[in-house]
């Protein structure tokens, strides 16, 4: 079973990326209510609302269906018609807040999509393998690792938090060479993550959604196969 990182596209999006690159007004501070800060990696926002304001399409940028935003990346920022696509698929825990984007004098309504499900218990950790990677470009460290669980996991990172400060030196955390992943998970879930520092957080979806974006003509996205993790 094909499993596929999604991505925002650089390509068909215009001239400039990302294609939202400014706001006006809206709550853009640090721990303050309705403030896209609040939307947070696997965590559902508290908030009944997000006050992005009114954001605004670049100069020689062009609509396209998922838009590339510079600011929160902890979940996508799709059209009305992506939207539908989206809700009627197979989802774990999400939200869904109303965005209004400014292309001249225009403003369209969008949504942001913000889903935490994660996979964390499906993870076959046996199956698995992990290694300490540097935070600032990603490159190895050290021996194959094994865990039996997330919590494991999280207690290493800690570990090496507290080793890396003491001595100064460059920030690892755990990553995975190889992720194999219960397939009934997979089966009921169209979309999610994976909840791992140290590696890239972007959204992982089943070929079967993959080629529901394809058939319903969504455009902003791109996918790239991913050759690390398996179904079992």
């Amino acid at each position: 079973m094909k499993l596929f990182t999604l991505h925002d596209s650089i390509t068909q999006g215009g001239k400039n990326y990302p294609q939202i690159q400014d706001h006006k007004g809206g709550v853009w501070k640090l721990n303050a209510p309705h403030s896209i800060y609040n939307l947070t990696y696997y965590k559902l926002p508290d908030d009944d609302f997000i006050d992005f304001g009114v954001l605004l399409l670049a100069k020689k940028c062009i609509l396209t269906d998922n838009l590339s935003i510079s600011g929160p990346s902890s979940g996508l920022l799709i059209s009305h018609k992506a939207n539908d696509v989206f809700t009627n698929s197979n989802l774990g825990s999400y939200r869904i807040f109303p965005a209004i984007i400014k292309v001249n004098d225009q403003e369209i309504d969008y949504y942001w999509f913000h889903i935490i499900t994660n996979c964390n218990d499906y993870i076959i950790y046996e199956k698995s393998e992990f290694q300490e990677v540097f935070i600032g470009n990603g490159s190895k460290h050290g021996d194959i690792l094994h865990f039996n669980c997330m919590n494991e996991i999280k207690q290493y990172n800690t570990l090496i938090d507290k080793q890396c400060d003491e001595s100064n030196s460059p920030l690892r955390k755990v990553s995975y060479n190889k992720l194999t992943i219960n397939k009934e998970f997979i089966t009921n879930h169209d979309i999610f993550r994976i909840e791992h520092a140290g590696r890239n957080t972007n959204f992982i979806i089943t070929e079967y959604f993959k080629q529901k974006i394809i058939d319903n003509k969504l455009t902003g996205f791109e996918f790239v196969e991913c050759q690390d993790i398996f179904t079992e």
